[in-house]
């Protein structure tokens, strides 16, 4: 894909239906909700359960506050075992690639290029500094900050960077081709230190 088609998918995501529910575009708060829950479609070095992707599918299927309230709902567990008792038999593995399908397709970003050295880890996670230039920089309130597509938070967030002249976007044929060349001069300098 060129990046505009990229970035277009990020801003209308193809709608997802898995488990009966009809998913929300993956959004930041899905994300901080999922990693906040260690939830293993998520986090590293856990590999998801069925657990997992039912709360993930409870979680996606509703906008970032109609999930934080449901979580404080006294009856959530019973609910949740009812809706479960509901669902026809499924292939937990077609479930799951459906689901990692629906997360990946909407935590795209853009290919970039520091222009300035140091821009390196600052010790912020990626899910604050994308938060924070939602609201402190394109008007966002929490809420729709919570609510904006992952993905095109992401292209937001980089854009955003490239028109204050910290990186630059780049295409996918340029990033992977620089890609290979800084793998090529680390190979080279582990051989020269040989």
């Amino acid at each position: 894909m060129d990046p505009i088609a990229d970035y277009l998918a990020a801003a209308y995501p193809e709608p997802v239906t898995l488990l009966g529910q009809r998913l929300q575009p993956f959004s930041l708060g899905h994300m901080e909700l999922l990693a906040r829950f260690r939830n293993g479609y998520v986090t590293s070095g856990n590999s998801p359960t069925l657990d997992d992707l039912a709360f993930g599918v409870f979680v996606c299927c509703q906008s970032w506050r109609e999930a934080q309230t449901a979580l404080l709902d006294v009856t959530l567990h019973k609910k949740l075992k009812a809706w479960g008792n509901r669902l026809p038999q499924f292939s937990f593995e077609e479930k799951s690639e459906a689901f990692v399908r629906y997360l990946v397709a909407g935590s795209t970003q853009p290919h970039t290029l520091a222009t300035e050295p140091g821009g390196e880890d600052t010790g912020v996670s990626l899910l604050q500094a994308v938060r924070l230039v939602l609201m402190g920089e394109l008007g966002c309130s929490r809420e729709e900050a919570m609510d904006y597509p992952w993905g095109l938070a992401r292209w937001d967030y980089y854009a955003w960077h490239a028109q204050q002249g910290h990186l630059r976007l780049v295409g996918r044929e340029l990033a992977e081709h620089l890609a290979w060349a800084e793998d090529f001069n680390r190979r080279n300098a582990v051989l020269a230190t040989n």
